[in-house]
């Protein structure tokens, strides 16, 4: 049997920061053997362009115009695809696994190949969506971020509601329209509120590297502010912080 950590909120219903379908004591934080990596707390790293129609683009590189003078590129801190078993949430320690609120960020600073581009789509990988009527609501929201996301302030750009359908081991893709200026730190936040009637949503994880900090928040867990995910307790091994999983988003941008 595993030993846990104090839970994090003494609040009255069962809750935890779990990992994938394990059934654990409330609000206690879960991982499953993984490679580890280093993600310092608080550190902004740039983004890396994993697809674009630019030869060879690079993180904070220029883009090429192709015939139409339109340039678009595929920005994640993310690398590998979505892997079973990996997501952190928030959740009833119920048979339903129902989720209580969770609040998915990423950060991409100045220096990243965001800056002075629209964004024009996000790539949302899902582990797994139950709800009893076949779909349930999210939002995406853009912040621009003064310091760090860990200590300084964030004021909001635009909100976008999306609704993801049943699935397991799939992804939403959520039309954008948003201008993001040269210069301009930006957060990226994916909230889920409260499940309610019984639904589970998890965002896609996975344990391969990242190039920038996962970050999770949740008031049913306790957790208000935006945390590193690597900086959570690990309750398999006293006295050392969460292995980094890595949440996955892709943001497809043009100029």
């Amino acid at each position: 049997m595993k030993n846990h950590p104090t839970p994090l909120t003494t609040r009255s219903a069962l809750c935890l920061f779990s990992l994938a379908f394990g059934l654990l004591p409330a609000c206690t934080a879960e991982i499953s053997n993984g490679t580890a990596f280093d993600a310092g707390a608080g550190s902004d790293a740039s983004a890396v362009v994993v697809d674009a129609n630019a030869n060879d683009l690079a993180d904070g590189a220029t883009f090429e115009a192709d015939a139409m003078a339109v340039e678009t590129a595929t920005i994640s801190h993310s690398m590998g695809a979505l892997a079973d078993d990996t997501n952190v949430n928030c959740r009833l320690n119920d048979p339903q696994e129902t989720h209580l609120d969770t609040r998915h960020f990423r950060v991409f600073t100045a220096e990243s190949a965001i800056g002075g581009s629209r964004i024009i789509e996000a790539i949302l990988p899902i582990e797994l969506a139950q709800a009893p009527e076949g779909m349930q609501p999210a939002t995406i929201k853009f912040h621009k971020l003064t310091g760090s996301i860990l200590s300084g302030s964030f004021v909001e750009l635009s909100s976008t509601p999306f609704i993801v359908p049943n699935q397991v081991l799939g992804e939403v893709r959520v039309p954008l329209n948003f201008d993001v200026a040269l210069g301009d730190a930006i957060v990226v936040e994916v909230s889920i509120p409260d499940g309610q009637e019984e639904r589970s949503l998890r965002m896609g994880y996975n344990l391969q590297p990242q190039t920038g900090p996962s970050y999770i928040a949740s008031n049913g867990c306790g957790q208000a502010q935006p945390v590193d995910v690597a900086s959570l307790d690990d309750p398999n091994n006293p006295g050392q912080t969460l292995s980094a999983n890595s949440w996955l988003i892709s943001l497809v941008v043009e100029r």
